[in-house]
């Protein structure tokens, strides 16, 4: 798993088990017969004490949370598609329906007939305004958790290797790790002055902070970041400025 992906997965995982463990505590509800008449959408959310409706409306807020984190990395995406994006946005809100005890539904555009005869057509639409016992709103949140799992499966899939590069090592990967610092800067002898500023990145990565009292000085590790060093690392490739 990439770094990028372990703050999404955890939290996800947490959404899962602080979920499970809130549908547990409320399947005391009784289930009403709603064949013969509609049921107010808050008809079991209203059931709820103060203490559920709270823990709720907070699970409700850490999938908002993990929505995001996954929205802005399928902008990157080389698997997924336009498709997936609508597939997130149902999953989303099919979930925050659960947690209020509501089912979600979407319908695309529909044609009304009657023996062939077009009579209109309904326009595509949604809505989450039928209520559901906590049994069957803990289906539908396992059920696209789950969806959301998957989608953090296809997103964390490191970037593809030219053909070239797979041959020469077949066991590699291509991941970018949070944090770090990649410098890459053209040495020519005949140019002194990049020797100079090569020396000074090498320098600033290996000063650290001095004692109270005495000087300080910024480097690589008091900003967060990693600096590595590929000294020597061989390349054909043409270096620009």
């Amino acid at each position: 798993m990439t770094l990028d992906f372990a703050d999404t997965r955890k939290l996800l995982d947490q959404l899962r088990v602080s979920g499970g463990e809130f549908f547990k505590g409320i399947m005391h509800l009784e289930e009403d017969d709603h064949r013969f008449y509609v049921l107010d959408a808050d008809h079991y959310w209203s059931r709820l004490d103060d203490t559920f409706q709270e823990t709720a409306t907070k699970l409700q807020t850490d999938l908002i949370q993990v929505t995001k984190m996954l929205a802005n990395s399928m902008k990157q995406s080389t698997l997924l598609s336009e498709a997936d994006t609508r597939d997130l946005g149902k999953w989303t809100k099919s979930i925050r329906a659960s947690l209020r005890l509501r089912r979600f539904d979407a319908w695309d555009t529909q044609v009304l007939n009657d023996e062939g005869i077009v009579l209109g057509v309904q326009p595509p639409g949604q809505s989450d305004t039928t209520p559901i016992h906590p049994v069957k709103a803990r289906q539908i949140f396992e059920r696209d958790i789950a969806n959301l799992d998957g989608l953090v499966d296809l997103l964390d899939v490191p970037p593809m290797l030219s053909t070239d590069e797979w041959r020469s090592n077949p066991q590699a990967t291509v991941e970018y790790e949070p944090d770090t610092a990649f410098v890459m800067m053209q040495i020519d002898p005949q140019k002194p002055d990049l020797e100079d500023l090569y020396n000074t990145i090498k320098v600033w990565d290996s000063v650290r902070s001095r004692s109270p009292g005495k000087e300080k000085r910024t480097n690589w590790r008091s900003t967060g970041i990693c600096g590595r060093n590929a000294e020597g690392l061989a390349t054909q490739c043409e270096v620009t400025t």
